[in-house]
């Protein structure tokens, strides 16, 4: 298994500035403490989506290519392929 990374995430006392900005502007705006609450939940949904993510996929995909650098392939070999498949199934 990969070894888990983290980035950098706000101090607490920052991130509560921000929501408290954020939910001020919003308010602002005209949105109810539950329309916030509800853009917040899913804010906060995505937010641990992408982080499983980043660790459970992409992470090992990184760390194989820096393993072994020989199997990534640049943009022009990605591309040449894509356009051989796509030629083929246009043959069909």
């Amino acid at each position: 298994m990969t070894e888990r990374r983290s980035c950098r995430t706000a101090h607490p006392g920052e991130l509560a500035q921000a929501i408290a900005a954020a939910k001020a502007e919003a308010r602002a705006a005209g949105l109810t403490d539950a329309e916030i609450d509800a853009e917040l939940a899913a804010y906060n949904t995505e937010r641990r989506s992408v982080t499983h993510r980043l660790g459970e996929e992409v992470a090992p995909v990184y760390d194989a290519t820096q393993a072994d650098p020989g199997r990534v392939l640049d943009a022009a070999q990605v591309e040449a392929a894509l356009r051989a498949h796509h030629a083929a199934r246009l043959r069909k």
